[in-house]
């Protein structure tokens, strides 16, 4: 039997700040790779794969030295590899052709909500998940 144990994060207000910092950055590098994965497709039929990918985060970090660069580095891979599952998933779907082919990840979005999806501008600005959802953290104060 394996046992565990959870313990509630109770970060500090500085804490709190840093981590919606990084959840930030990878929302928007997760943002960034399924863009250039559906433009890459749509312009020059051409696939993109994760490696490619690492190599471009490779390329940011060094650039981004105070941003994805004082990231750990497999935090961004672990965001490339999650766009990666999702690719895999909506085709393979797409592939057997049944039920729905939505490329559901672990935001959580309501099935019932994807008919409300615009390709270009997402949901319409509307924050799927609140900030202290996202991380699972106390607030601070």
């Amino acid at each position: 039997m394996i046992l565990t144990y959870r313990q509630k994060l109770r970060p500090t207000k500085a804490q709190h700040r840093l981590l919606e910092e990084r959840l930030e950055r990878q929302r928007l590098l997760y943002n960034a790779a399924l863009q250039e994965r559906r433009d890459a497709w749509r312009l020059a039929r051409k696939p993109i794969t994760r490696l490619d990918q690492q190599k471009s985060l490779t390329l940011i970090r060094a650039d981004d030295p105070l941003g994805h660069g004082a990231d750990p580095a497999n935090m961004g891979r672990w965001t490339l590899k999650r766009v990666e599952d999702a690719f895999t998933g909506f085709f393979s779907r797409i592939k057997k052709g049944g039920g729905k082919a939505g490329c559901q990840t672990a935001l959580n979005i309501d099935p019932g909500s994807a008919s409300n999806f615009d390709p270009l501008n997402g949901y319409g600005g509307t924050p799927l998940i609140s900030p202290a959802k996202r991380v699972g953290v106390a607030q601070p104060g």
